[in-house]
């Protein structure tokens, strides 16, 4: 019991003027004040006690919380495997079709190329058309007008 009494007043929190105190080693209290000695000594050890049992029940619910929430985790992680199996999957699919999407894109601009070429080339014929009209029809007003000058000096 000594030294359950030394151990409490060694703590910083159960320190008080009396717990420094030991119980006597003879079974009967000698005076009152020796008998009020040991009652204050035992009280304290009581709270003690009754601290170190809070304590202890605090952490064990705070380690079955703590337990709970790591099997909840767990529980979280093994649902999240097959999703990241399928993000994977999905990943490579996407990578795939991206490199379909570039090789079709890279045949497309050969023909693309070609069709704004025949395009500018469609537009130039049509420009050098409109030249032609103009000027064949410049000739022929020219050829109508000399046609009729000399019949009418004749």
């Amino acid at each position: 019991m000594c030294m359950l009494v030394t151990l409490v007043s060694s703590l910083s929190q159960f320190q008080c003027p009396f717990a420094a105190t030991t119980i006597p080693k003879s079974p009967k209290p000698t005076s009152a004040s020796d008998e009020e000695t040991i009652d204050r000594s035992q009280s304290y050890l009581m709270e003690g006690m009754h601290f170190l049992s809070e304590v202890s029940s605090r952490t064990k619910a705070q380690t079955e919380l703590l337990t709970s929430h790591q099997l909840k985790f767990e529980e979280g992680l093994q649902a999240l495997k097959p999703l990241h199996k399928i993000n994977d999957k999905t990943e490579g699919e996407a990578k795939e079709l991206r490199e379909k999407v570039l090789v079709l894109s890279e045949r497309n601009q050969c023909p693309v190329h070609y069709l704004n070429e025949s395009l500018d080339y469609q537009e130039e014929l049509k420009r050098l058309n409109e030249d032609l009209q103009w000027k064949s029809d410049d000739v022929i007003s020219r050829h109508a007008a000399a046609t009729k000058e000399p019949e009418e000096l004749s």
